[in-house]
């Protein structure tokens, strides 16, 4: 097998979140016009909630795949909520918005979260956070991510790179992120770090550019030199990124 296939591959035996919501919905400013969702280019603060302007970035394309469909990937068929404008037609996956949309990313949360299927009684589940500019993300973050979270103590994990939270990769318990998300009527115009620091009770050390997310112009010509540089060598056997 060829060594980038292997780096891919997932052990299922590992944690892994129980569900997912993935942030895709509206448009980012910072880019200038070449798209992003609504909350996920500024995941440490409130979002603008600019849904005029631009194309949102889950429809941006690396390595011939959009970054909708790569996060996709790394859910390993889990039941997933996409926030946003659009979904693929794919089983156990389910579409929603924030009412109204371009609330930003704790709105997107609260709609996604309320979107998903609830656990039986007594049954913990751990639900996958992601923006869905996260293109560094793999099967594999989840995992180390999930178990970081196994600890009961913990409500909650993000990654971290140079002592900076990345809020928009993380596992959380979800009868903990639907109690703070209970602390309030409305979401809109929260950033995730109002809604997640204090559930937060691991961190785990990004690897490669897990952390790095889609941002600015020179953060999309990063990426897609990255997926030029790799086109023609072994594929992500989990779809999800153009991987170290």
């Amino acid at each position: 097998m060829a060594a980038s296939a292997a780096a891919n591959m997932t052990d299922m035996t590992l944690p892994f979140p129980d569900a997912f919501v993935i942030l895709s919905g509206g448009r980012a400013q910072r880019l200038g016009g070449s798209g992003g969702p609504a909350g996920t280019d500024r995941t440490d603060d409130a979002d603008d909630g600019g849904d005029a302007g631009g194309t949102d970035k889950a429809s941006i394309a690396l390595g011939g795949r959009t970054l909708l469909d790569r996060a996709l990937g790394t859910t390993q068929g889990r039941p997933v909520v996409i926030v946003g404008p659009h979904a693929p037609a794919r089983p156990r996956v389910t579409l929603t918005r924030e009412d109204p949309p371009g609330g930003g990313p704790a709105a997107g949360i609260a709609a996604g979260v309320a979107a998903l299927p609830t656990p039986s009684t007594g049954q913990r589940q751990r639900i996958g956070i992601m923006a869905v500019d996260q293109a560094g993300v793999t099967s594999q973050t989840w995992q180390r991510l999930s178990a970081a979270a196994a600890d009961p103590e913990v409500k909650g994990c993000v990654l971290v790179e140079a002592d900076r939270r990345q809020y928009g990769v993380g596992v959380f318990d979800a009868a903990a992120l639907r109690g703070a998300l209970g602390t309030r009527a409305d979401w809109h115009g929260i950033s995730l770090r109002a809604l997640l620091d204090p559930l937060i009770g691991a961190e785990v050390e990004a690897q490669g550019p897990e952390a790095r997310d889609i941002d600015t112009p020179a953060d999309l010509d990063w990426w897609r030199r990255r997926a030029q540089s790799v086109a023609g060598s072994a594929g992500s056997t989990d779809g999800a990124v153009i991987s170290p």
